[in-house]
């Protein structure tokens, strides 16, 4: 049987974002593994949802920091013995460091035929970013590019950028960039419902009447959670509550700032969900502050519950954001500007809000699986063509 290797350094990627992907490969008859480190799991709390899967797990002992030297040395060995002993027709990387040592190793095998594909969630030589970042992160990718056949984008920005880059020749074709609209979302489990609004509610102890804003996302200093919550402390005068969903660094000093702000009772931190879309459905608003996106699924999967969004201006919002129309865009560290626009929409007639969820509707379409998932097929039959 054909084997594909998916490579990311933390273990709940997959089962988060590349199922679909998963479905598709074994649907062409590729046996699936995935190297990981196990131990460090995201987006969860353990790896149960890979069980049941079919794919065949590598542990690899990835640090989550790139400058983690001595840790991914050892990772880099462990992933060159899977990758001798397993003849992998296709490797795919992602994310930063596990796209890193993906590809310093699959790029020995190319000569064998091994076909090295690259998904960047989001460059970090982005336009606006720390001069430390394009110092690192754009000599990296320059180099790393020779040894990739595909790299696939996920914004218009990353979509230029990667079109500069050297990819690797095979028969003295120059490999390909393509751009897909995000992970492939499955619109129909986002639909609104009431009872779960109202069993949402009442388990968090939210009034019915009660306009709900909600945060989902890791909680660390990019998703910039803390200028939302002074955000709500400047509107005390409205019956508002705030649920921040995920797990990170900064769910201690967020919990503080609340207390700090006299808004603790306002706001609930409910840690990792796996039932984001029920929560979805009992939220009036999403607010998506983040510094950097390279997209941000977040807030597509809240158009996709028809909640409208108030998010920063990034390269990865300006997908899909029009302001005023499906939500509103912000500045990033401005709380006042944040709050006049949550204000804003608790104001917002029956009829104007109604119109811009369904704007968010019509937006979300085509992000759709349906649509992601026939590129991507094509992507990997391109790949399965050149064996």
């Amino acid at each position: 049987m054909k084997k594909v290797l998916i490579v990311t350094h933390v273990s709940g990627f997959v089962p988060q974002f590349e199922m679909n992907n998963v479905r598709i490969l074994q649907e062409l008859g590729y046996e699936v593994h995935y190297a990981s480190n196990f131990n460090h799991v995201h987006y969860g709390v353990d790896n149960v949802r890979l069980e049941g899967t079919g794919i065949v797990c590598h542990q690899v002992d990835f640090s989550r920091s790139p400058f983690g030297i001595r840790a991914n040395w050892q990772a880099y060995r462990q992933l060159k013995s899977v990758m001798e002993e397993h003849d992998f027709a296709l490797v795919h990387c992602h994310t930063p460091v596990g796209a890193t040592y993906g590809r310093l190793v699959a790029g020995k095998y190319r000569k064998r035929g091994t076909r090295v594909i690259y998904t960047a969630h989001g460059f970090h030589f982005y336009k606006g970013a720390p001069l430390r970042f394009k110092l690192t992160s754009y000599p990296m990718e320059w180099w790393l590019a020779h040894v990739t056949d595909t790299l696939i984008t996920i914004n218009a920005e990353d979509y230029k950028s990667a079109q500069k880059l050297p990819l690797a020749k095979r028969n003295g074709k120059k490999g390909n960039v393509c751009k897909i609209n995000s992970v492939g979302i499955d619109l129909e489990c986002y639909r609104h419902s009431a009872e779960a609004r109202k069993r949402i509610r009442e388990e968090l102890g939210i009034a019915p009447d009660t306009f709900v804003l909600i945060s989902v996302g890791e909680l660390n200093w990019n998703k910039n959670h803390a200028v939302v919550v002074e955000a709500v402390s400047r509107l005390k005068h409205l019956k508002l509550h705030y649920i921040i969903c995920g797990d990170g660094i900064e769910i201690v000093p967020l919990g503080e700032q609340a207390k700090r702000l006299g808004i603790g009772d306002r706001v609930t931190l409910t840690g990792y969900r796996p039932d984001i879309p029920e929560l979805l459905s009992a939220a009036d608003a999403m607010v998506f502050p983040s510094l950097r996106e390279g997209l941000g699924v977040a807030a597509l999967e809240a158009m996709a519950a028809g909640v409208p969004v108030i998010a920063s201006d990034n390269r990865g919002t300006r997908e899909y954001m029009q302001d005023g129309v499906n939500g509103y865009v912000v500045s990033e560290n401005d709380g006042a500007h944040i709050a006049e626009s949550i204000e804003a929409m608790y104001h917002m007639s029956e009829g104007d809000y109604r119109r811009m969820q369904q704007r968010c509707l019509q937006t979300v379409e085509r992000f759709g699986r349906e649509s992601v998932n026939r590129l991507m097929r094509e992507i990997y039959q391109e790949k399965e063509e050149l064996q």
